[in-house]
Order: C-alpha cells, then structure tokens, then sequence
C-alpha cells in the first residue's frame, strides 16, 4: 500500500480562519466549545452549541502560541473575578469554521466576551489546506493500514492530523503567502515521503461523503443539528469531564436517548453520476424509507453528486439498502458503517437485527459482514 501510495492537497476555500489572542483566550474559548483545550493534541476538533444544545458552528482549534494544559482555565465566573487568571498576552489560537458563517462567527463570540481580555479578528494572512490519501476506497481501510505523516507546528507552516479521523486526513496551514498550490507541493515534499498532487473541492467532498464527515453549514444545520447525533462524541469533539459550557445540561440529558438510536452515516445513490443526478430535486429532510416502503429510517441531510450524508436508524442500517423517497421519484441507496467508528459501533454492545430476529455482536463481527 504505502509504496504505491498518493497525497491529494486542495486549498479549503470553503472554510475560514479566526485568530483569537490575549491573556483570556484559553479560558474564554473553553467556556463556549465542546471540547477541553488542555488535551495534549495541537489541533482540537469541536462545536459552538447554543442554548438548547444545538449545534451553531463546527470547529477546528489550532493552538498557535501558548500551551492550554499548563494553564489554570477558570470556568466559574466568581472564581474569575477573584483570582483572574494566568492566562498571557501573546496566547493565541486560530479557529477553522465555515466561511459563510466567518462574520456571524466573530460577531458571535464578541458578544460572549463579556469583560474578557480577548481580540478576535480575521486571519487572512493565513491559507488552509487538506491532505488526503488518493484512493477510491479510502472508507474501505483500517487506520492502520495508512502510514502516520510527521507533524510540524511552527508559526509559518503547520503540518498537523485531523483529530476526527486521525491518519485519513490531515490540515495544512501556511503563512508564507504560498497561494498557489503549485508553490506549496515542493515544500511539503520535503517532509512527506509520498507524491502529492492538486485535487478539487468536488472530490474532497466525495471524500469526506465516503468517510461520513460532516463539516460546514451544509451538513450541520445552524440550530438545528444534534451534536450526537452527529457524530461529535466519535469526532473527539465532546469532553464532559472540562467543566461547564453552553448547553452541557441539555446534550448530557439528551446523550442516553439519541446517541443509541439515529447516528449521521454516509450514503450513496444507486445512480450513475451523470449530470441528471445533479438535476434530482432531494433536498434537506427527504425522508429515507426501507425496501418495503413500510418503515421510515431516517431522513437526508446534504449530498453531492451520488454521495452525501443522512440521519439513519442504526438497527435499520442492517439491511443494505433503502428506499430513497421524495415527491417526483424515487432513487435506492445504500449506506455503511463508517470504518474510524469507535467499537462497539453504538453505545450498545448488540443489535437486534430485524432480518434474522436474533442478536448479533458487533464486537466480533465485521463492518462489510453487517451489511452484506
């Protein structure tokens, strides 16, 4: 594999880069994402929640200057007034989000701020990229079977896994005005042993379709999406041993109900890819049925082209494939079992399989083997 092996590098224009600096950056930015800052990892994956536990944003956390896990992160806010904190002013973090949702970003934690020695303004003097591995069944691989690049965090090239799925994707950030990625591939080739070549947004968004990623305000409905449901537990994006943060109480309560019954999982049409597909009016909640139109599984979120995501009942996805319903047609689809899930593939150890009628044990059985 590794001997025959390619890297495909795209300019993530679709997303967007916030720097947030000063001494309250580390205490302030923990008190409003998902995920606990002082994890050893220099990339931390995590969502902005509202309220009511909905997801608002989903982001990527790049620890640029200043070390989170050494630091005192006082969540409590009598504590803060009492104590301060420890933080310094050059701390500083870059925050990855989707660009539509940039301004409405900034505009949002500025409003949090409340007495927070903090700056938050647009990074543009930074560009974003994503490095994958070329291979038509990347979803069809175990993470050990990709080798581990060498990581490089320095404050003009950060060179760094994607802590969703770890050896399958990695981030790029440069500083050194590379805009082209003509430039940047001789560069990395100095630390990637492997040939890397241009790729496009369409196929890096096939790629995290068969993979089963959700990023962007496509794929996480602002105030809408449920971040179990979507996969933030198995993304290493939810840690609630950190402490407090908006909308802890609602998602804990949630987590026993919605995590073992509908999950985010990848789909694909059972349709050439030919520009009539595009054409296919399935918008945003078309309803999944199974073959025997007789029992909903769930519902659609996004798609591109013949791959895309959808909401589904975990015990229906034993049967391969379903009825894809909506008003003028309708289209088969067949989904499965994303491979960097967490054993077992739910929080139950068993599936009642509706087929057989018996129970399985997913721990000793294989993703292909449930689904064939």
């Amino acid at each position: 594999m590794s001997s025959i092996l390619r890297y495909r590098i795209v300019n993530l224009a679709h997303r967007g880069l916030l720097q947030v600096t000063g001494s309250d950056t580390f205490p302030y930015i923990q008190s409003v994402i998902t995920n606990d800052l002082r994890v050893p990892s220099k990339i931390v994956y995590a969502t902005f929640p509202n309220a009511v536990g909905r997801v608002l944003l989903d982001l990527m956390v790049y620890k640029i200057n200043g070390n989170p896990s050494e630091r005192q992160l006082m969540l409590n806010a009598v504590a803060y007034e009492r104590y301060g904190t420890d933080g310094r002013p050059e701390d500083s973090l870059l925050i990855e989000c989707d660009a539509n949702l940039l301004e409405a970003a900034r505009k949002t934690l500025f409003a949090y701020k409340i007495r927070r020695q903090v700056t938050i303004s647009h990074a543009c003097d930074y560009d974003l990229f994503a490095l994958y591995p070329d291979i038509e069944d990347v979803h069809r691989l175990n993470r050990a079977d990709l080798p581990e690049l060498s990581q490089i965090f320095s404050p003009d090239l950060i060179i760094g896994q994607d802590p969703r799925i770890g050896r399958f994707s990695y981030r790029v950030i440069s500083r050194l005005g590379l805009k082209s990625i003509d430039s940047l591939i001789p560069l990395l080739s100095h630390q990637i042993p492997y040939p890397i070549v241009e790729s496009s947004l369409s196929d890096y968004h096939r790629f995290r379709y068969k993979m089963g990623l959700a990023e962007g305000k496509d794929d996480y409905k602002p105030c809408f999406s449920n971040p179990l449901e979507s996969n933030i537990d198995y993304m290493n994006g939810l840690a609630y041993s950190k402490g407090q943060f908006t909308g802890k109480s609602i998602i804990s309560r949630s987590s026993a109900k919605s995590s073992r019954k509908y999950r985010l999982m990848p789909i694909k049409l059972l349709l050439p890819d030919t520009p009539k597909v595009k054409e296919l009016n399935l918008a945003f909640g078309t309803r999944i049925f199974s073959n025997d139109k007789q029992q909903l599984i769930g519902k659609l979120i996004s798609r591109k082209g013949c791959h895309g995501l959808a909401v589904l009942k975990l015990t229906g996805c034993l049967n391969n494939n379903f009825q894809l319903h909506h008003l003028e047609s309708g289209v088969e689809v067949n989904t499965w079992f994303p491979n960097w899930w967490p054993e077992p593939l739910a929080p139950k150890d068993y599936y009642l399989a509706q087929r057989q009628m018996k129970l399985i044990d997913v721990t000793n059985v294989q993703n292909n083997q449930l689904l064939s």
